[in-house]
C-alpha cells in the first residue's frame, strides 16, 4: 500500500514538473509546492470537517492562533520533505512515464486534478451540508 501511494504521488510529482518543467527546469519547485501543498491538505482538511462536526465552529475559532502554528509547521515539514525526496529524481520519472501515451495522459491529467482537488471538495462538503 505504501509503494502504491508513494508512485502515485512521484506521478502526480511528474505530471506537474511536465507542465512547470519549460518556465523553470528540471527539479522544479512548483511541483515540490503543489505535492507538499496537497500533502498537508490531506491531512488538516479530514481534521477540520471531523473538529467542526464534533466539537463546533466555536473549538476551531478559539483554537485558530494554535491551529496557524499547526498549519504553517505541517506546511514546512512536508515541504521539506518533498523537496528531498524529488530534487534528483526526475530523470528516473522521465525513464517511468515518459513515453505516455496521449490518451492515458489526458485521462491521468484529469485524475490529478481531482486527487489535488479532492481535501478541499470534503472541507466545500463539509461546510455546505
Amino acid at each position: 500500500m505504501k509503494k502504491n501511494l508513494l508512485n502515485g504521488i512521484d506521478y502526480m510529482f511528474f505530471r506537474i514538473e511536465r507542465v512547470y518543467f519549460k518556465r523553470e527546469g528540471e527539479g522544479t519547485f512548483t511541483a515540490t509546492m503543489i505535492i507538499s501543498l496537497f500533502l498537508m491538505l490531506s491531512i488538516l482538511c479530514p481534521f477540520l470537517v471531523f473538529a467542526r462536526n464534533f466539537y463546533g465552529t466555536s473549538f476551531l475559532q478559539s483554537n485558530s492562533t494554535l491551529l496557524s502554528i499547526l498549519v504553517i509547521t505541517l506546511q514546512l515539514i512536508f515541504l521539506i520533505i518533498t523537496y528531498i525526496r524529488y530534487r534528483k529524481v526526475g530523470k528516473s520519472l522521465n525513464l517511468k512515464w515518459g513515453n505516455e501515451k496521449e490518451p492515458d495522459k489526458t485521462n491521468h491529467g484529469i485524475l490529478i486534478v481531482i486527487v489535488l482537488l479532492s481535501p478541499l471538495i470534503l472541507l466545500f462538503l463539509d461546510i455546505v451540508l
